[in-house]
């Protein structure tokens, strides 16, 4: 188990589809990077037809697109950086990922403590990343 990014799990989770954990077991299977970026843009088009606002699904393609750099099996990136990358102010980038935890598409974490947030207190210094809920289904049900 990986003590230091506690959403990877050894336990079977109950409903995977409405989660942003991941089972452990699942992570070493998918040892070939494209094939785990391959689930991750078929989750992100199944979510593209949600009624989400036209903010937060570029906001989500850009999520995406930075899940895993790091072997986290989230987005570590601030919300500055997305901006940066989006060309979109810090604040404009908050409201789309809000928006994304109101409607269940997303987890904003912290590292440590297990602790799940709805919004970030500003000036926060403990390492935060995004989590994509559902995709432990997704994975699982494309697993080859």
């Amino acid at each position: 188990m990986n003590d230091r990014y506690w959403w990877l799990d050894n336990i079977d989770l109950d409903d995977e589809s409405v989660s942003g954990e991941i089972r452990f077991a699942l992570v070493s299977q998918y040892s070939d990077y494209s094939k785990l970026k391959k689930v991750v843009w078929i989750w992100f088009r199944a979510h593209t037809d949600s009624k989400l606002s036209s903010r937060a699904k570029i906001i989500l393609w850009a999520i995406c697109e930075r899940w895993n750099k790091y072997q986290t099996w989230s987005c570590p990136d601030s919300f500055e950086y997305l901006g940066s990358m989006l060309n979109m102010h810090r604040s404009t980038v908050a409201k789309g990922i809000y928006e994304l935890v109101d409607n269940n598409v997303i987890w904003l974490v912290e590292e440590e403590g297990r602790r799940g947030m709805k919004r970030i207190k500003q000036h926060s210094r403990k390492r935060k990343h995004i989590l994509l809920v559902g995709l432990g289904k997704y994975l699982s049900d494309h697993l080859v």
